[in-house]
């Protein structure tokens, strides 16, 4: 895809969205400048980040042994983004324990993003989530819309780690781009079914949630940066100067988003936070009773135990035997325990 010039007065608005899409980030995205850019196949939006990320060589190759073309004609073959893994919850490779805790700790996930993927440099992170906006912007192209959806989402639900100048640093520019990219939208975005976990359901978007912990979570951490009952070292300056931009961003993001599109974050993310303590305060059972992956917990009649023998099964045979002891038995019982 080639663009032509833009108009002078879109020059701000496209400075904002690409602010740190660099000549590395479309190299390290396999779209080198001067390439012509492919949407991606649509049906499967999730390749581009299933792969690692691959020279601009390497990008055009596979582009011309999926076009099946002649060398001669190769630098007519548009090539599709990839993204690589950084933003996934289950990268390949990676030994079960980590990917445990990238699936429960977005700041174990935004800290492989940043860290280990993009060498510590988050402005080359956010300069792909731009590149990723833009490419569905521009193309419509699927993957790009997976990508950043799952970064977005990963940089929101990430924003309670803000407690460091590094950190602070990247949800300063964050909310500038993710502001701007919001500001490409209609007022029915939030009921876009592309952009929602559940399109018959207007409470699933995910951007309300992405926004909702965004905004919740720079409220929590910049409050706990500014706490001196919280650390023994006074922040410095810049660090106070960053604090209050995030601080005033985030006011303005919220006061934003409830006049373009009626919601009210501060009010979800208090009520959010209200759930969420009065379920650990009546709640024992740490799983929403929604949650299809909870485990199922089986309460069996007083003196009732299950046991699995060790038998060989005939065909048509039950695995389970009960059996029942008397209450007066000083065997040590739970219910629920398979023994």
């Amino acid at each position: 895809a080639f663009t032509g010039p833009s108009p002078a007065e879109s020059l701000e608005i496209w400075n904002r969205l690409t602010s740190h899409v660099s000549e590395t980030v479309l190299n390290q995205c396999g779209v080198p400048l001067g390439s012509r850019v492919a949407p991606g196949d649509p049906d499967q939006p999730l390749e581009a980040h299933a792969r690692g990320p691959e020279s601009a060589e390497a990008a055009r190759r596979r582009a011309i042994e999926n076009a099946g073309a002649k060398p001669e004609n190769s630098q007519d073959i548009p090539v599709a983004p990839n993204f690589g893994d950084a933003a996934s919850r289950a990268p390949e490779g990676v030994p079960p324990e980590v990917i445990t805790k990238l699936g429960a700790d977005p700041s174990a996930r935004l800290a492989r993003a940043v860290d280990d993927k993009h060498g510590g440099d988050w402005s080359s992170f956010l300069g792909a989530q731009q590149l990723a906006f833009v490419l569905f912007l521009v193309l419509g192209s699927e993957p790009a819309l997976m990508f950043w959806k799952t970064s977005s989402s990963l940089i929101c639900d990430a924003a309670f780690s803000a407690t460091s100048k590094h950190r602070l640093a990247l949800y300063e520019a964050f909310a500038t781009s993710f502001a701007a990219q919001l500001d490409r939208a209609n007022e029915t975005l939030f009921q876009d079914e592309d952009l929602g976990d559940d399109s018959s359901n207007i409470e699933s978007s995910f951007l309300r949630k992405a926004l909702v912990n965004l905004t919740g979570g720079l409220k929590r951490a910049t409050e706990e940066m500014m706490d001196p009952g919280n650390s023994n070292e006074t922040p410095s300056e810049d660090t106070r100067r960053l604090v209050q931009e995030v601080s005033r961003k985030r006011v303005l993001l919220e006061q934003w988003v409830t006049a373009k599109f009626g919601v009210d974050l501060v009010a979800e993310y208090v009520g959010v936070k209200s759930g969420e303590e009065m379920d650990a305060k009546d709640s024992s059972f740490p799983f929403p009773e929604d949650d299809d992956d909870a485990p199922v917990v089986v309460e069996l009649p007083e003196g009732t135990f299950m046991r699995m023998n060790d038998v060989t099964l005939e065909d048509g045979e039950e695995i389970w035997e009960g059996d029942t002891q008397s209450p007066d038995t000083n065997q040590a019982r739970m219910g629920w325990m398979v023994q």
